[in-house]
C-alpha cells in the first residue's frame, strides 16, 4: 500500500489522515494490523517517517484512548450521547415493543446514573437489558436475520461486562454504558430496520 507524503499536517488532520489509513488497513486486512510493514510513500519523507512512528506507537501500545470518540472496531465517529439521556426519535427503529424496550434501556440507564451506589438501580439495568435481548433475538431468530450471531455476541458481551461492576458504579461505567446503547441501537439495530416483519 502506497501512501502520498504530505507537507505540513496540523494534529487535526494528522489524526484525521492517519484514522483514514487505518480504516484503509483495517479493509484490506479485516483486523487491526500488528505492523506496518508494506506501508510506504512513493518518495522518503520525514512526515511519513512520523506518521509511522505515530501509527507503530498506537498499534503497540493499544492506547486508543487518545481517540475519544472514534469506534475502536470500525475507526468511525461514535454518535453523540443524547443531553439529557432520554430516548427520542432518532432511535426509533419502527418496531413499537423493541422502540419501547429501548426507552426502559435509556430509563435504566439514566436512573442508574442518578443512583450509582444502588443495587436496585443496577440489577433492575441488568434485568432491563436481559429481557430486551432475549425478545430481540428471537425475533431475530424467528426472522432467520443474517446477523443473529454478532448481534447475540454484542449483547452478552454488554451484560456481561456490567454483571461485573461493583457499586459505587463509577463515571467511567456510566459513560460506557450509555456510549454503548446509543452506539449499538445506531448501527447495530438499525441493521435489522424493515427485515423482521
Amino acid at each position: 500500500m502506497y501512501i502520498e507524503p504530505y507537507a505540513t499536517l496540523s494534529i487535526n488532520t494528522e489524526i484525521a489522515f492517519c484514522l483514514l489509513v487505518l480504516r484503509t488497513i483495517l479493509r484490506i486486512t479485516a483486523r487491526a494490523p500488528r505492523s506496518l510493514k508494506g506501508i510506504r510513500t512513493l518518495q522518503p519523507s520525514k512526515q511519513f517517517v512520523h506518521f509511522t512512528q505515530l501509527l507503530r506507537n498506537l498499534i503497540a501500545s493499544k492506547n486508543w484512548k487518545c481517540l475519544e470518540g472514534i469506534d475502536r472496531r470500525t475507526l468511525k465517529m461514535t454518535h453523540p450521547i443524547p443531553e439529557p439521556f432520554k430516548w427520542d426519535n432518532t432511535f426509533k427503529v419502527f418496531y413499537d415493543h423493541l422502540d419501547g424496550e429501548h426507552q426502559n434501556l435509556f430509563a435504566s440507564i439514566f436512573d442508574l446514573a442518578e443512583n450509582k451506589n444502588s443495587q436496585d438501580a443496577l440489577n433492575k439495568l441488568i434485568g432491563v437489558a436481559k429481557d430486551h435481548f432475549d425478545s430481540e433475538e428471537v425475533m431475530m431468530k424467528q426472522k432467520d436475520f443474517h446477523d443473529h450471531d454478532n448481534h447475540k455476541e454484542a449483547h452478552d458481551g454488554f451484560l456481561d461486562k456490567v454483571k461485573g461492576w461493583k457499586l459505587p458504579v463509577n463515571d467511567d461505567q456510566v459513560k460506557y454504558a450509555k456510549n454503548w446503547l446509543v452506539h449499538h441501537i445506531k448501527v447495530t439495530d438499525f441493521k435489522y430496520k424493515d427485515q423482521l416483519h
